[in-house]
Formats: structure tokens, C-alpha cells, sequence
């Protein structure tokens, strides 16, 4: 009863899936499409319905399942949908480009609009992965903090024609059928039982990886120790009371700086995020920290002296 449920279920996928027809035209609200992210970090963006739209022509266009469509927007089947009507698509990270800076028209930027207290490292490592300084460089940013309202482009979506010549061909019940009967055999094979030795074996495998990935001190025989002196950087109009973070240009990225005010005494640890970024500081800076580090370090000026220990 098990196997003829999961086969139905397959089935129903399946043929939910074979392309119908054509791919109508869709248009988006913008010459750019602004994104938001949920409680869950999620990537969401809100399509207005124009003439001649279906939720297939959605789902097409932006890759994701006509299912996800009306589980997201509480859709019944058989339920009518109008013209005007706003309609949430989950949005696939993996499919927004990230690594260029403008591909040209078969591309459209996907704008993200930061929220309050946001930070380039939040915007960059969590909600769309990529390059700090890439994301810097594409938008032209100039300061360490952003602030609220303020526009970012984080990537570009793909507008060719999805279709393809195999897919306009028509499936045959073979093809179904072979598809579906590897799609259960692979069902099967998830349900039977694992060997606890094999799992404890693949634990102890990735033990060594985890740690050297979240470790950034590991090895510390590759890794120079460093103390300097220099100048510190801060911008007085940032809004990021909250992040030790720090770029520097000698300092291991993603590992730990010391901080000393030689003025008050106080000592501070921070992250460093990334190197600073060229042609926007001046070449006498050696560190741009977050207003959350000079605050703790009860820096009063935007320029201030400091002295830094550091892996390298």
C-alpha cells in the first residue's frame, strides 16, 4: 500500500511536470526585480498577474514547481486566479548569477533593498553568498555600513527562453514510466536501513573538516603571528552598532584581530571580513573597523591611531 502511494504520488509529479504547448510571455512589474527575504531567510519576490499569465508561465520563468506556487500562496486546486493579483515565487539562490557585473539585456538585476542595521557581511554570507568585495564593487559602494532603504544589486536572473528543443518534444509513457520506476527504486533504496558502523564512520570522517573549517587559528604552524601599528578607520555616519567586524589588507580573512587603543588603554577582538577595498580609502589606513568596535574601543575621532596583533 506504501509503494502504490509514493508510485501515485511520482506519477502525479510527473505529469505535472511535462511541458504543455508553449511558454507564454511574462512581465515583471519593473526593469528590476526586487526580492525579500522571510524570518526563515528565504528569497522571495512578489509578481503582479498581467493578462494572459498562469502560474505555469510563473513557474517557468522563475524555475520552481507550480505546486511550491500554491503551497506559498495558499492556492486550492481549481481555484481561480485574477488579473492584478500578487503572487509570492520562492526564489532558488543557485540560480541567480552573482559573479558578474552586468551581463547584458538577456539578464535582469535582482535588487535587494537593506533593511535597518543590516551589514554587507549579513547581506553577502547569508542571504546571497558571494564576494564581499564583489558585491561592493557592483554597486559602487563607497562606505562600510549601508543604510536603511538603500538599493543593492545582489545578482542578475536569467530571461531567455526556457524552452528547449527537448522540451517541446512530446514524453512518451516509456520515458514516464523509466523515470518513474528509477525514482522509486531510489525511494527504496533511502528507506533501508544504515549500518551504524558506516554512520559512525561517516561522522568521525568529517570531524577533522568541520574543525578546520571552523577554526581559523588551526594550523598555526602556516599561519605568521603579527603585531603593528597604524591607522584605524571608522565612519562616524554608520548605523552597524552591533558587528565587531574589520577589513584589512595582512590579516587572515575570517579569523580574529586584537585591537588597542594606545590612547585609553582599551582593547577590543573583531572579525576581519575582508581586505579593504581599493580606490576607496585613502592609502594611509590600515584598518576599517565597524562603528560597534570603535564605540568599545572609545575611538572619538573617524581617524585614530591603533595598535593590531593578527594571523596573517
Amino acid at each position: 500500500m506504501q509503494i502504490m502511494r509514493i508510485l501515485s504520488t511520482l506519477l502525479l509529479h510527473l505529469l505535472i511536470s511535462v511541458p504543455i504547448q508553449s511558454q507564454e510571455t511574462l512581465k515583471l512589474d519593473s526593469i528590476d526585480m526586487v526580492v525579500e527575504i522571510t524570518v526563515n531567510n528565504d528569497i522571495v519576490y512578489t509578481h503582479r498577474l498581467e493578462e494572459k499569465e498562469t502560474l505555469y508561465s510563473l513557474s517557468r520563468f522563475f524555475r520552481t514547481p507550480v505546486q511550491d506556487l500554491m503551497q506559498v500562496n495558499n492556492i486550492k486546486t481549481g481555484k481561480t486566479i485574477s488579473i492584478g493579483q500578487e503572487i509570492k515565487v520562492p526564489i532558488n539562490n543557485q540560480i541567480i548569477d552573482m559573479s558578474i557585473d552586468n551581463p547584458g539585456k538577456e539578464w535582469i538585476p535582482v535588487v535587494y533593498i537593506v533593511k535597518r542595521r543590516e551589514t554587507l557581511f549579513k547581506i553577502s554570507h547569508v542571504y546571497f553568498p558571494q564576494a564581499i568585495q564583489e558585491l561592493i564593487n557592483r554597486n559602487n559602494i563607497s562606505s562600510f555600513s549601508l543604510k536603511e532603504g538603500q538599493k543593492l544589486i545582489v545578482g542578475w536572473w536569467p530571461i531567455q527562453n526556457t524552452d528547449n528543443e527537448q522540451e517541446k518534444e512530446d514524453i512518451s509513457k516509456e520515458d514516464i514510466l523509466t523515470k518513474l520506476i528509477s525514482d522509486l527504486e531510489s525511494l527504496i533504496d533511502l528507506e533501508k536501513p544504515v549500518k551504524q558502523d558506516s554512520i559512525q564512520s561517516s561522522v568521525t570522517d568529517s570531524i577533522p573538516l568541520i574543525a578546520v573549517k571552523n577554526d581559523s587559528l588551526m594550523h598555526l604552524d602556516s599561519i605568521a603571528f603579527t603585531s603593528s601599528k597604524g591607522i584605524a578607520f571608522w565612519n562616524k555616519e554608520g548605523s552597524d552598532f552591533e558587528n565587531l567586524f574589520v577589513m584589512h589588507n595582512n590579516a587572515r580573512e575570517n579569523s580574529y584581530i586584537k585591537l588597542r587603543n594606545p590612547v585609553n588603554g582599551k582593547v577590543v577582538v573583531a572579525k576581519v571580513i575582508m581586505p579593504i577595498p581599493e580606490q576607496i580609502y585613502t592609502e594611509d589606513i590600515d584598518i576599517v573597523i565597524t562603528p560597534a568596535v570603535a564605540k568599545n574601543l572609545g575611538a572619538l575621532d573617524s581617524r585614530f591611531r591603533i595598535e593590531m596583533d593578527y594571523y596573517e
